[in-house]
């Protein structure tokens, strides 16, 4: 539904909140609409190379951990995966 991680979808969706959508379809045998929330919000990793260029620092939140790895959402709402296996990072995913 968006470009970022969300570990749990409640925070971000509400019942009774209305947001834009698309119409990508129709499911005959089911009777239903197929519709998209990402596809009305521009793509966030479009030119993310160029905003976030290579032993840049960013300021970003872990949004959820995978094996040895963490799923960060920048300011941009651009999501990157980084390892954590520096020391500092290992703290501060423990408190």
């Amino acid at each position: 539904m968006l470009y970022i991680a969300i570990s749990d979808m409640r925070t971000e969706y509400h019942p009774g909140d209305e947001s834009y959508c698309i119409i990508i379809g129709y499911a005959k045998e089911a009777g239903t609409l197929l519709i998209s929330f990402k596809k009305v919000r521009p793509n966030s990793f479009d030119g993310a190379s160029l905003r976030h260029p290579v032993s840049s620092r960013r300021q970003a939140v872990i949004a959820g951990k995978y094996s040895d790895d963490v799923f960060c959402n920048l300011p941009d709402r651009a999501v990157c995966m980084c390892s954590y296996s520096s020391p500092l990072l290992r703290l501060c995913l423990l408190h």
